[in-house]
């Protein structure tokens, strides 16, 4: 069981149309020293399909995945080698 201090709430997203984020990183340097520390994995569920576009793209792996309904995706935020440093491939 994971202690409750070592991870931060549920966020959940609701796009209205046309509505997007531009590229970013869901690690920030200032969660670094603060408890639980930085966001190691990122999980996004999707819970919809959508008609076009949506997609959660991570440009320098060139991949865009689709949302579909009950379809995942999961990425590290941090290096494997060191929890407190961003991996910068996984921008999106």
């Amino acid at each position: 069981q994971i202690n409750r201090n070592h991870f931060e709430d549920l966020q959940m997203l609701r796009y209205a149309r046309k509505q997007h984020y531009h590229v970013h990183h869901d690690f920030d340097t200032y969660d670094v020293p603060r408890q639980p520390g930085p966001r190691v994995i990122t999980f996004f569920l999707y819970l919809s399909d959508v008609e076009e576009g949506g997609g959660t793209n991570f440009p320098r792996l060139d991949l865009t995945f689709t949302p579909k309904k009950g379809s995942a995706v999961i990425w590290p935020n941090v290096l494997d080698e060191d929890p407190m440093e961003m991996d910068e491939m996984t921008e999106h």
